[in-house]
């Protein structure tokens, strides 16, 4: 991660995009179809929002590692661990780089962690905007 100059007009602009993602994606019923692009949508607009928060505090991210980071480095309260983004991270990676089918288990998971953890979150950043 390098140190730049905050940024609050990328951040706000990553914020809207994330939200517009998790808004269509959540009208997606999971099925056997549409389990990837649910799974990938929800990963996306996390990595997103964290994307937002880096920027927003001075830091560029190189890599979804470094915005996922940032995320679990916030201290909130959430009803599941942040740190089990990572996770879904490396299921996103087998699913894009090794062929790996994502499951329609796996796809309501990310939803439930989307329900549990991604209002807190923002809620989160958007105190520091």
């Amino acid at each position: 991660m390098k140190e730049i100059k905050p940024d609050q007009f990328r951040a706000k602009s990553l914020i809207e995009s994330s939200n517009e993602l998790i808004k269509y994606t959540d009208t997606l019923t999971i099925k056997n179809i549409s389990s990837t692009t649910i799974f990938n949508n929800y990963y996306e607009a996390f990595r997103q929002l964290g994307d937002a928060y880096c920027y927003l505090i001075g830091i560029k991210p190189e890599n979804h590692i470094d915005s996922l980071n940032c995320i679990k480095n916030m201290n909130i309260n959430t009803k599941r661990p942040i740190k089990n983004i990572d996770n879904f991270r490396r299921t996103r990676n087998k699913s894009k780089y090794e062929g790996h089918t994502i499951s329609i288990a796996e796809a309501k998971d990310i939803r439930d962690f989307k329900e549990k953890c991604f209002e807190k979150i923002l809620n989160e950043i958007k105190k520091v905007l």
